[in-house]
C-alpha cells in the first residue's frame, strides 16, 4: 500500500501543471465554444430590412374636354401668284371643340367665318366659310405653358359677304391648315396663340348661269376679284385656289 500511495504524490504535481497548461494565459481571448453559447443556433443569418421607396405621386388627370372661342387674322392670295396687291386679307372668328384621346393627343371639330378686309379698314364684299377636323399633339400636356401642333383638314367656301343659306355644292372647297402654338394655362382657363399655314383648293364645279346668286358667288370667289362684279354668267375656270398664313388668339375652357 505504501509504494501506490508514494506514486499517487509523485503525479499529483504532474496533474495540476498539465491543467494549468490547458488554461489560456492572462489577457487573451478565450476560444469558442464548438456549438457557441447554449442559445446559440447554426442558422443562416437573417435577411436584411427592405428599404423604403418613396413612393412618386401620379400627374393629375388631364380634362377631357375643351372649349374654344377663337379670333383670326388671315391673308392668302391666288396659288399661282406671290404678289402682294393679290393678297387678300379676312378677319373673323369661330369656335374649336375638342376631345383628349391620351394626354398628349387630341381631336377635334372647328367651325370658323371671316369678313374681307379692305385696305383702308372698311368690310369688303367676300366672305369665308371654313370647317375642319383638327388633330392636336402637345410638347408637354402638363406645363403651364403649353407648346402644341396642330394639323386640320376639311373645307372652306368664298362667297358674297350678303349670302344666306346652305354653302353650293359647286363652290364647296377642300381646305388645309397646319399651325403651332402655345398656350398659358390658369387652372381650366387658357389663352393661346397661334401661326397657321393655310391653303384653300379651287372650286370643282363650275357654276350654274341660270342662277344670279351663283353667278355672284363665282364671281367672288377669284382672290382677287374685279372692282365691279360681273353682270353675265361666268364660269369660274382660272381658279387655281389660294394659299396663306393666319394669326389666331383663342381662349379655351377645358372640362
Amino acid at each position: 500500500m505504501r509504494p501506490l500511495v508514494v506514486a499517487s504524490l509523485a503525479l499529483a504535481p504532474l496533474a495540476f501543471a498539465s491543467s494549468a497548461l490547458a488554461q489560456p494565459a492572462p489577457g487573451y481571448a478565450q476560444p469558442p465554444p464548438a456549438y457557441g453559447p447554449p442559445s446559440a443556433c447554426d442558422c443562416a443569418a437573417p435577411a436584411p430590412a427592405p428599404v423604403a421607396i418613396p413612393a412618386v405621386a401620379a400627374p393629375a388627370k388631364l380634362p377631357d374636354w375643351a372649349i374654344g372661342l377663337r379670333l383670326s387674322w388671315l391673308g392668302v392670295h391666288p396659288a399661282d401668284s406671290k404678289r402682294d396687291d393679290d393678297q387678300t386679307v379676312f378677319g373673323g372668328g369661330g369656335i374649336e371643340a375638342r376631345y383628349r384621346v391620351a394626354p398628349r393627343w387630341e381631336i377635334g371639330l372647328l367651325a370658323e367665318g371671316a369678313r374681307e378686309v379692305k385696305d383702308n379698314g372698311d368690310p369688303g364684299d367676300r366672305a369665308l366659310r371654313l370647317g375642319m377636323i383638327t388633330g392636336r399633339v402637345h410638347l408637354d400636356p402638363y406645363a403651364t405653358w403649353d407648346i402644341y401642333a396642330s394639323v386640320g383638314l376639311g373645307t372652306a367656301a368664298i362667297l358674297p359677304a350678303d349670302f344666306d343659306g346652305d354653302t353650293p355644292k359647286g363652290q364647296i372647297r377642300g381646305a388645309g391648315a397646319l399651325s403651332v402654338g402655345v398656350e398659358r394655362r390658369w387652372g381650366h382657363l387658357g389663352f393661346a396663340a397661334e401661326a397657321v399655314a393655310v391653303a384653300i383648293g379651287p372650286t370643282k364645279d363650275s357654276v350654274d348661269s341660270s342662277d344670279p346668286a351663283m353667278t355672284t358667288a363665282a364671281a367672288a370667289t377669284t382672290v382677287p376679284t374685279t372692282p365691279t362684279p360681273p353682270t353675265t354668267p361666268t364660269p369660274v375656270t382660272d381658279d387655281k385656289g389660294s394659299v396663306g398664313g393666319a394669326l389666331t388668339l383663342a381662349v379655351t375652357y377645358e372640362f
